[in-house]
Formats: structure tokens, sequence, C-alpha cells
């Protein structure tokens, strides 16, 4: 996440009323591929999340505030970032909201625009729709496949075909992506990384987001075929001691 983005965007240091309010959603547990990293302090796992969120927080020029970051701690891989992301909060917060919105939005791990400008969190929150989703360069191309194709689910075949309204046939987001240099890695490193998610932005575009249509379709997806969600993948994990998720 860069500096200007956060100055941009209004999250932190100004307090200017022309500024828009806006939520900053920090995601993912860790890494199927690799051992959690455990504190050493109390012995339990440093979620990823958890240390975007200590970085957001305690910038020494552009801090963002404390209400205004929120961490997921349960997904491991993209398609679950998104996923989470949206169950877990967006949806939450625009429950029973059919509203556009017209709000500008500026940088963050995932943020989110807050429509009457309130801020805080619990009852000052009135809508997320617009939606920035930050990543990393190599990987901006898969994470906008993924994010467009879970944030445009909608909930069941029948809400996609009962709703009378265009906001909700397209789950009432509007999506924007920022990429992010990518620091700390060899060109071969880059390269091989490009490649990796070139097959896997075709595997969404063409397998996946044809096959799992709607959000329920995405869920189960999850939760039967998926080896870090569902109960066989899990336990064959554990069983084996390592493992990868599928479709990643």
């Amino acid at each position: 996440m860069h500096d200007r983005n956060v100055r941009s965007g209004g999250m932190g240091g100004s307090s200017s009323s022309s500024k828009k309010s806006l939520s900053v959603i920090c995601l993912s547990a860790g890494t199927a591929h690799l051992p959690q990293y455990v504190n050493t302090n109390d012995g339990l796992p440093l979620w990823e999340s958890t240390a975007s969120a200590s970085y957001l927080l305690s910038h020494p020029t552009f801090p963002v505030p404390d209400d205004r970051v929120y961490v997921e701690t349960s997904s491991y891989d993209t398609i679950s970032n998104a996923y989470f992301a949206r169950t877990v909060f967006t949806d939450v917060v625009n429950h029973d909201d059919d509203m556009d919105v017209d709000v500008d939005v500026g940088g963050g791990g995932v943020a989110d625009d807050d429509r009457d400008g309130r801020g805080g969190g619990g009852g000052g929150i009135s809508s997320w729709r617009r939606i920035l989703v930050v990543t990393n360069e190599f990987h901006v191309r898969r994470t906008k496949a993924i994010f467009d194709w879970v944030f445009g689910a909608p909930i069941s075949s029948s809400s996609s075909t009962t709703s009378t309204t265009k906001h909700r046939r397209r789950g009432g987001y509007e999506m924007y992506y920022l990429s992010c240099d990518n620091v700390g890695l060899t060109n071969d490193a880059i390269e091989a990384r490009r490649a990796h998610e070139a097959r896997g932005e075709r595997n969404v575009l063409d397998n996946l987001s044809r096959t799992y249509v709607t959000l329920r379709d995405i869920w189960k997806f999850l939760v039967t075929e998926h080896d870090f969600y569902s109960a066989s993948g899990l336990v064959l994990v554990s069983a084996v001691g390592g493992g990868k998720t599928k479709r990643r």
C-alpha cells in the first residue's frame, strides 16, 4: 500500500471534511503452502491481516484511524479472500440497502466507501459499495478475475431471476483495482509468478466462474471441494502433513 494512496483517499492525516471517509479490510490469515507463523509471546498465530493492520495503524506519516481498519482472519487463498471479504463484511454492512452510491475510493488492502461519511465502527457504517482491491502487480489480473466473479455473483439462482433491481443482480458493487510494485522479488521469480497467475486467471474466467455462478455455488465449492475448507480436505492435509489448496 503506497503512502500517497492513504493521503489522497483521506483515511489518515488530514481531517478535512471534503475528504471521504474510508474503511480498510486487511485480508488473509496466511498461506496454505507454508506453516503458520506463531507469535513467540503468546503461542498464538500471527495472521497476515494482523501484520497489515499493524502497518496501517502505526504508519509514521499517515496512520489510519483504528475505527477504520478491519481484519479478516479466515482466508488462505485469493478465492477465500474475496468470499470472506464479501460474506463476513460487505454484504452484512449493505444488508437491505438498495441505493447506489457515488463516493470516490482511495487506497487500502480492500478499501470501502462509507456513504454517509460518519465513519467509525458499528452503527456509524452506512454502506460499502465501491471497493478498491490492492495487491501486487504480478497478482492483480487474477485477483480482478476472482473478485469480479465473487462480488458479482447473485446469492442464489432465485435471487438472480426474481430481483427487480439492477443493483442486486450485480451484487451491488463497483470494483476497482490498484497494483503495487513487486518489491523484494527477482526478475525470474516475478516471471514465474506471472506465468502461474495467467494460468489461474484463465481457470477462473473459463471454468470456475462459469461452473459456480451464484454465491451459494461458491460456498458449496469451498466447503466440499477446497482442500482448506472441506472436511475431507482438511483431514487429508492433516493426515499427510501438508498439501495444496485446489484452484488457488
